[in-house]
């Protein structure tokens, strides 16, 4: 594996003083440094976020993620944790679990507890060999927070936070389970596997059920002197913990936070807990050891990997799939001062600048990982046919950080073509890529749709659009309800008026008229519009339409016009494909006849793909298609 020397991202973190919502700036340097560490195959990703140089603490803090789709809400809050530990002088890592985000591994993999306690004890070997903190401390979110208890109990630790930590595992268990029946990815394919469980896009094995199912904190007996136990503020007080930890001489300091439910919420409607992140801070700097070793030089480990070997597990059944082959990974940091954030995954023995690249746009606010990890998946199985992508993060999303907070976390960047720009120059430079393939989810098909307009002298072969939910955003529309919905609404409404039972159900009350009323509007609205753009292109002929214009019809041939292909993928419970026909069905419909526009339709599937037998045909249909449509074209080149 090669060794590499680290690039380090510096900015300046608003650390808030007196308000809750607006941060004030004290002008403190943080240093984010990306790296892999642990095993030399599958081994796991963190970051450290560094104090200033000659400020750094002699405790460090190992920050434990919560698991599952908890892991890729709270991303964000935690970033912002660690680098509020470092504005004040305290190194900080937060990671990935093996078998989760940027590591590597699958949920499928036997004994994850066993795994999950490991990446905690490597994380603070880490902080203490690598960047030389002589004490240690744990702080958890959730699950983090149970599992970096237990790991306590082993150690003397500085000290431990844990933040809502599940104190008793069948609890957690039932909560998920709980989630899988009201949730959509209440997949035959899991109640067909034993005793597995999907909950949220996420697996829990029949032996990890177990396993957590015998967590019980009240029998854990952590060595510290200093355990500070953070409520949530939306359930009563819950103290079972604290006495049973007190009756053993055990101390627990014991505060309500708020903030807790906005942290988990949606990740394009989350708010980071300012007040909490700033009382656990203080809490933790307050102890002993964070004493500062002032002029001592910040340690910057040389030994640290930029790029890892992974063995994909066989996640989806396709003939283009070499099963046994590894792939790589990189970490890929880009733009001119760095601020661009992305892992880029090629086959182990390097990919071919022949083929083109994949860039994989972030699925609304969630960070490069994607949803259900869906986009880890789809790269590492692209890379063993045969080809490279990158999974990247806009400014403001994921680990692209910006200074200002307030304009952080939108799904709808302005920022996505310079993204896209910087990410191609980049790639261009560093791996000679001579062709690149854009797509993403939801607002990621939006921003790919949007490169291939706005790039036109860029070597873009294709826009690939995944569940599109709009073709133009503008400033204050809805994420909540899209015009997309407000479609298939209406085709619902037109097969009910066939039956007589929905007539009866509107009758009596049991339907919302509102939303009735909302869809009748658009659709009239839509309709009217498509008549106009219709009528202005005939007496048009020749000019391009303006980019204001919102013409999708006009602006699909314009794309097509520069040599560009276009594929839709839709789930065929989403509305996307009811939007594209309500505002270019005509055209599209000619367009796919004629072999221009491709669309396929994932059966059982929702928008971000939430079932496992879903994610396995979506990545299995993406790979089959870029194959057939790349491997193809290269070889004719060849020949």
């Amino acid at each position: 594996m090669t060794v590499l020397k680290q690039p380090i991202m510096t900015t300046i973190i608003n650390y808030l003083e007196t308000d809750e919502d607006t941060p004030a700036p004290t002008g403190a340097l943080i240093n984010r440094v990306p790296f892999y560490f642990g095993a030399d195959i599958d081994p796991l990703f963190g970051w450290c976020h560094l104090p200033q140089q000659g400020s750094q603490s002699r405790l460090g803090v190992v920050i434990c993620p919560p698991l599952g789709h908890e892991y890729v809400h709270a991303h964000r809050s935690l970033r912002h944790l660690a680098d509020h530990f470092a504005a004040v002088g305290i190194p900080a890592m937060r990671f990935d679990y093996q078998g989760a985000g940027d590591s590597g591994g699958v949920d499928e993999d036997p004994d994850r507890l066993t795994a999950w306690l490991n990446s905690i004890r490597s994380a603070m070997s880490l902080l203490r060999t690598d960047y030389g903190c002589e004490q240690v401390g744990l702080v958890g979110l959730r699950m983090g927070g149970t599992l970096a208890a237990i790991v306590a109990s082993e150690a003397d630790l500085a000290c431990l936070v844990m933040w809502a930590p599940c104190v008793r595992g069948r609890h957690y268990v039932r909560e998920m389970k709980a989630l899988q029946l009201t949730g959509e990815a209440n997949s035959n394919d899991i109640s067909a596997s034993g005793g597995d469980m999907e909950s949220a896009g996420y697996i829990l094995t029949e032996q990890t059920i177990k396993d957590l199912g015998n967590l019980n904190l009240e029998k854990v007996l952590p060595r510290t002197t200093r355990i500070l136990l953070v409520a949530r503020d939306d359930l009563a007080d819950d103290l079972s913990l604290r006495k049973a930890w007190s009756a053993q001489d055990i101390q627990t300091e014991y505060r309500r936070m708020p903030g807790y439910i906005d942290m988990l919420a949606a990740p394009h409607n989350t708010k980071v807990p300012i007040m909490a992140i700033r009382n656990i801070v203080t809490w933790v700097n307050e102890g002993p050891t964070s004493q500062k070793n002032h002029g001592r030089a910040m340690v910057r480990p040389e030994r640290l990997l930029n790029e890892a070997i992974i063995r994909p597990r066989s996640y989806a059944e396709d003939s283009n799939i070499q099963a046994d082959t590894n792939v790589r990974e990189r970490i890929f940091q880009f733009d001119t001062k760095q601020k661009l954030f992305g892992v880029f995954c090629e086959p182990a023995n390097g990919g071919s600048a022949d083929r083109p690249a994949i860039l994989l746009l972030n699925s609304g606010a969630v960070h490069h990982v994607g949803a259900s990890r869906l986009y880890v998946l789809l790269a590492r199985n692209l890379a063993q046919a045969g080809f490279c992508s990158l999974r990247m993060d806009f400014p403001g999303l994921g680990d692209s950080v910006i200074d200002a907070m307030d304009k952080e976390n939108d799904s709808y960047t302005a920022d996505s073509t310079t993204g896209i720009l910087s990410a191609i120059h980049a790639l261009k430079r560093a791996y000679h890529t001579k062709s690149f393939v854009v797509m993403g989810v939801c607002s990621g098909a939006h921003s790919a749709f949007h490169a291939g307009l706005d790039l036109p002298e860029e070597p873009i072969t294709e826009c690939l659009l995944i569940n599109p939910l709009t073709f133009y955003w503008k400033e204050g529309m809805s994420l909540e309800v899209t015009q997309a919905e407000h479609f298939s609404n209406w085709n619902q409404y037109m097969e009910a008026m066939h039956q007589w039972s929905r007539w009866k159900k509107l009758l009596c009350g049991g339907v919302d008229i509102g939303a009735i009323i909302a869809a009748v509007n658009e659709k009239a609205r839509v309709k009217l519009s498509n008549i106009s753009k219709t009528l202005k292109r005939a007496f048009t002929k020749g000019d391009q339409p303006t980019r204001s214009s919102e013409d999708l019809e006009a602006d699909i041939s314009q794309l097509l016009g520069s040599g560009r292909r276009l594929a839709f993928i839709f789930s065929d419970t989403d509305p996307g494909y009811d939007l594209l026909m309500a505002h270019a069905g005509r055209a599209v419909k000619k367009l796919v006849k004629e072999g221009e526009v491709t669309i396929e339709f994932i059966a059982n599937a929702n928008h971000t793909f939430t079932s496992r037998p879903a994610r396995r045909e979506v990545i299995s249909r993406i790979t089959r298609h870029i194959a057939k449509r790349y491997s193809t074209r290269e070889s004719r080149a060849q020949q």
